[in-house]
């Protein structure tokens, strides 16, 4: 459960440090693909999180749906990273 814990709170602080450096940037913060994938992962993992917890509470019928979403999240958080180069090597 620590790992998962971990791993939500990183990655919305990630969340919350992209619209900043952003903004400190001079670009508008919501206006590229990056960050429309960051607003979907980030919804994503918290649900992931929450169905998480829910497992660790005892509630095996989520496994499967923890598992997926959580795996889907991590597909396009590939696909983010991705982005997020091509939106540094364009500036």
């Amino acid at each position: 459960m620590a790992l998962g814990v971990t791993y939500v709170s990183v990655l919305l602080l990630g969340f919350l440090m992209g619209p900043l450096a952003t903004t400190l940037a001079g670009f508008a913060p919501f206006g590229t693909l990056h960050s429309y994938l960051g607003i979907v992962i980030a919804g994503l993992v918290v649900i992931g999180g929450s169905l998480g917890l829910d497992l660790n509470h005892g509630a095996e019928r989520v496994r499967f749906i923890h598992m997926s979403i959580q795996l889907t999240s991590l597909v396009l958080l590939t696909f983010q990273a991705a982005t997020g180069i091509l939106f540094l090597l364009q500036v």
